[in-house]
């Protein structure tokens, strides 16, 4: 492996645990690695130490651009869902004061109703 190279190790759980004990040895176990340094070989030149180190510093930026990048997607997608959480609170408040209009409706028409019954009533008497 060169600095900066990134490896996969997968153990499968005989080998990882030995003989099979518990419910953990049944699981495969997979590690992700690494290498950000390393000693220089002896018979290393200083011209690829320094790239290493210099493919090391690039590999860095990249990978913090990279989670700059993540995490202002995951905040876009959070102020996404809390609009459309806000939208959704706004439609159920205008049906919610639609219900009432309605509501206090259907009682005036009621009262209306009731006075116009009663208004009939008190005509009925006076012709008898």
């Amino acid at each position: 492996m060169k600095v900066g190279e990134v490896a996969k190790i997968t153990c499968k759980p005989e080998y990882a645990y030995g003989i099979p004990t518990s419910h953990l040895s049944i699981a495969t176990l997979i590690f992700e690695v690494e290498l950000v340094a390393c000693r220089p070989r002896k018979c290393a030149s200083v011209g690829s130490v320094s790239d290493d180190r210099a493919r090391l510093e690039d590999l860095k930026k990249q990978r913090e651009i990279a989670a700059a990048a993540k995490e202002d997607d995951k905040k876009k997608r959070e102020e996404a869902k809390a609009a459309a959480a806000a939208k959704e609170d706004d439609k159920k408040k205008r049906e919610e004061a639609k219900a009432a209009a309605a509501a206090a409706a259907a009682r005036i028409q009621v009262k209306l109703d009731a006075k116009k019954g009663q208004g009939k009533e008190k005509g009925k008497g006076k012709t008898k």
